[in-house]
Protein backbone atom coordinates (compact mmCIF):
# COMPACT_ATOMS: atom_id res chain seq x y z
CA UNK A 1 0.00 0.00 0.00
CA UNK A 2 1.20 3.48 -0.78
CA UNK A 3 0.21 6.96 0.14
CA UNK A 4 -0.35 9.81 -2.26
CA UNK A 5 0.76 13.12 -0.81
CA UNK A 6 -0.01 15.92 -3.24
CA UNK A 7 2.62 18.59 -3.48
CA UNK A 8 2.00 22.09 -4.69
CA UNK A 9 3.80 22.61 -7.96
CA UNK A 10 5.03 25.93 -9.24
CA UNK A 11 2.71 26.58 -12.15
CA UNK A 12 4.06 30.02 -13.04
CA UNK A 13 5.92 28.70 -16.11
CA UNK A 14 2.77 26.97 -17.37
CA UNK A 15 0.69 30.09 -16.82
CA UNK A 16 3.26 32.24 -18.62
CA UNK A 17 3.33 29.84 -21.58
CA UNK A 18 -0.46 29.87 -21.76
CA UNK A 19 -0.55 33.67 -21.68
CA UNK A 20 2.01 33.78 -24.49
CA UNK A 21 -0.07 31.36 -26.56
CA UNK A 22 -3.22 33.44 -26.00
CA UNK A 23 -1.41 36.59 -27.13
CA UNK A 24 -0.14 34.87 -30.29
CA UNK A 25 -3.57 33.45 -31.07
CA UNK A 26 -5.24 36.84 -30.62
CA UNK A 27 -2.68 38.41 -32.96
CA UNK A 28 -3.33 35.75 -35.61
CA UNK A 29 -7.08 36.22 -35.34
CA UNK A 30 -6.71 40.00 -35.74
CA UNK A 31 -4.20 39.61 -38.58
CA UNK A 32 -6.65 37.53 -40.59
CA UNK A 33 -9.58 39.81 -39.81
CA UNK A 34 -11.59 37.10 -38.10
CA UNK A 35 -14.19 37.51 -35.37
CA UNK A 36 -13.83 35.22 -32.37
CA UNK A 37 -17.60 34.87 -31.97
CA UNK A 38 -17.95 33.66 -35.57
CA UNK A 39 -15.18 31.14 -35.03
CA UNK A 40 -16.91 29.78 -31.95
CA UNK A 41 -20.29 29.43 -33.70
CA UNK A 42 -19.17 27.07 -36.43
CA UNK A 43 -15.54 25.89 -36.36
CA UNK A 44 -15.98 23.49 -39.27
CA UNK A 45 -17.32 26.22 -41.57
CA UNK A 46 -14.49 28.54 -40.57
CA UNK A 47 -11.96 25.80 -41.34
CA UNK A 48 -13.51 25.21 -44.76
CA UNK A 49 -13.30 28.94 -45.53
CA UNK A 50 -9.60 29.16 -44.64
CA UNK A 51 -8.74 26.14 -46.81
CA UNK A 52 -10.08 27.77 -49.98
Amino acid sequence: MGLFIPAKADLSADVAALQCAVTKLAALIDEHGLDVEDLMEDPKAARRETRR
